[in-house]
């Protein structure tokens, strides 16, 4: 008889053991598949150890529980590699998450599918001293820089991983590496037979390069060479759901494992960045390029002048654009065609029922007021619900749909601009990538025409050029009181100029606020951002858990953050981690709700002093879901 280790592959709290002990008459196998009781349910689970029951007696004479059997052996083979038990174990320790769904998540779509047997291959680790690179450039000098390594023969030495953050840029990449060596495309919309062909070919080194999406990082390569993340600080490479890693920082760990070289591309150096190339852990370099005409436009003064959402600067660029047959892009804060509807007498803006948040104005025939979390939708209401006052207008930020009106406006009665094809591109006129793909052509067809676009606009980077950018309300892009929002400010800047535009009008009721933009000269920024970062303690000076807790009933949501409160208060006091662990909770009044569901969320700070965050988040009760790094902290 044999006490065997396993790690079940389901979900358990993370306050108990993640990998459990059960018996089997033989010998099993590190990496082998069995089937066992779990909570009065059969589940799979993943073979760590096995040992003689004989070396293990005075382990089963103290143990307290009564110790199970194994249902069967699903798999005597091992099925898992070392390789992927390393991935998980860091991922898992890393980010805190179960270790069960974690290596889950590392195993391939076709697992355990007889269609698709698989040999795990042997990880062959090798050392290397290169630090990791950062390639600072616009988007039409990533693709000569990868080349460059193509050059330098790696792809005949070894293989070739391209990160990409999302499916719209995969196939870029696809086409302009392809012809150098074999070559395949990873992403979550792939078939299990070709991602079992892909698997088969990354393992015996017939394919050479890969492009994919962050679950590339899990194929078995026979011999990596080198990683390029492109635009490192896309918030797609943070996974929504469990586990919530960060596919940049996980391609480091991937990379240090083969010994490979890793390259992380972007349009913008992060306060992170920074920090790393003072400390020398990072190497950065900059791609010169030249910088668009910026016109900073004071809608103040636009606004005694007269003028709507498009001020006449930026009419006349726009104009000037189109006669010289160039496309013009309008790049909008909002979707929709209003912020909310506000009553003048009271100040009470339509909330969502669902959702604590103000409802924003859409317009279809009519308009209408829609949520933006929830896209529940209702009729305006004639008087406000609060003091029946009749007194209700639109307030805040114009959306797409209002800037349509108004170059419809402009066009029709002033004639400033030539009447072009205007197109729209959010997520309300586009729905589907079928959609957005028939707007992007229609634009290619007409190179004199206008498109107004939200964020979207960024997956098409790669395909398509402005000669003019117009931003009518620059103010609004920083939506979030997050200590980020400047940074993210930056940073969608620096990627709308990757659509090289001659020239970019950006209006803005603080004209002194985007000097750093205008001449691309960040060092002063981030000599900021550091030292308030480093007083306050965020990021890159500590490493932010934010504990959330979801349930209907806004009493027992409220009760169960007090209560963790002063359980982490009292822990830390006693553990002697005050200094290192500082705890932000949410008041009551911003407690948030969302599809009828409140949620509380807790914000820790743990300084890197802390060597062992787990000595504290171990403490925190299941039902709390635990976001290390989390893209926003409000």
């Amino acid at each position: 008889m044999h006490i065997v280790e396993v790690i079940p592959l389901t979900t358990l709290p993370q306050n108990i053991p993640q990998i459990l002990s059960y018996y089997f008459d033989s010998e099993l196998l590190k990496g082998s598949v069995v089937e066992i009781n779990l909570n009065n349910r059969t589940v799979s689970a993943v073979v760590v150890s096995s040992t003689s029951l004989e070396h293990e007696k005075a382990f089963v004479k103290k143990s307290l529980f009564q110790m199970k059997k194994i249902n069967k052996v699903i798999s005597a083979t091992p099925a898992v590699s070392e390789f992927q038990f390393k991935i998980a174990l860091w991922i898992a320790k890393r980010y805190y998450s179960p270790l069960g769904i974690t290596l889950n998540t590392v195993l391939p779509p076709f697992f355990l599918k007889k269609k698709y047997p698989v040999v795990p291959t042997a990880l062959v680790e090798r050392q290397t001293s290169v630090r990791p690179r950062l390639i600072v450039a616009r988007t039409n000098n990533i693709i000569p820089t990868l080349q460059e390594y193509l050059k330098e023969g790696l792809y005949q030495k070894g293989q070739i991983l391209v990160l990409t953050p999302e499916l719209a840029t995969t196939d870029h990449f696809y086409t302009s590496l392809s012809s150098h060596a074999p070559t395949a495309l990873v992403n979550s919309g792939i078939s299990n037979k070709d991602y079992y062909r892909i698997w088969q070919g990354v393992s015996d080194q017939s394919l050479s390069i890969i492009v994919g999406t962050r679950q590339a990082l899990f194929l078995p390569f026979a011999d990596l060479r080198l990683i390029v993340v492109d635009d490192a600080l896309h918030e797609f490479y943070k996974s929504d759901s469990a586990p919530k890693y960060s596919a940049p920082a996980l391609a480091q760990y991937v990379a240090s494992l083969y010994g490979a070289q890793i390259v992380y591309t972007s349009p913008f150096q992060s306060a992170q960045h920074t920090l790393e190339e003072k400390n020398k852990t990072l190497s950065i370099s900059q791609i010169a390029h030249s910088r668009p005409q910026i016109e900073v436009i004071d809608l103040a003064s636009e606004a005694r002048r007269g003028y709507g959402m498009i001020s006449q600067p930026a009419r006349q660029r726009i104009s000037q654009t189109l006669n010289n047959n160039k496309r013009v892009l309008i790049f909008s804060a909002r979707r929709g065609f209003s912020g909310v509807l506000l009553c003048d007498n009271c100040g009470v803006t339509v909330q969502c029922p669902q959702c604590n948040t103000p409802m924003h104005i859409h317009k279809a025939v009519d308009l209408i007021l829609m949520c933006h979390r929830c896209n529940a939708t209702q009729i305006p209401p004639k008087s406000c619900l609060n003091c029946k006052s009749y007194n209700l207008r639109a307030s805040g930020t114009p959306g797409s749909q209002k800037l349509f009106e108004e170059l419809q406006r402009i066009m029709t009665m002033y004639q400033e601009i030539p009447q072009v094809p205007v197109l729209i591109l959010d997520s309300d006129v586009t729905q589907n990538e079928t959609e957005e793909e028939d707007v992007i052509q229609e634009l290619i067809k007409n190179p004199k025409s206008i498109l107004i676009a939200t964020q979207k606009i960024f997956s098409y980077r790669y395909r398509i050029d402005f000669g003019h950018i117009a931003i009518p309300s620059f103010d609004a892009l920083t939506y979030s009181p997050d200590y980020q929002s400047q940074e993210r400010l930056w940073y969608q800047m620096e990627k709308l100029l990757d659509f090289n535009p001659a020239s970019i009008s950006l209006q803005t009721f603080d004209i002194k606020q985007p000097f750093h933009c205008k001449t691309g000269n960040y060092e002063e920024f981030y000599d900021e951002e550091l030292q308030v970062r480093s007083l306050l303690g965020y990021p890159p000076f500590s490493t932010l858990a934010k504990l959330t807790y979801t349930h209907s009933q806004p009493r027992r949501v409220a009760q169960a953050g007090r209560l963790l409160v002063e359980k982490l208060k009292m822990v830390l006091v006693q553990l002697g981690l005050a200094n290192m662990v500082k705890i932000h909770d949410n008041a009551l009044a911003l407690m948030s709700k969302e599809k009828g569901v409140y949620s509380y969320s807790i914000i820790l700070k743990m300084m890197p002093s802390l060597t062992n965050p787990r000595d504290v988040l171990k403490f925190i009760p299941a039902g709390w879901h635990i976001d290390i790094d989390p893209r926003e902290i409000i």
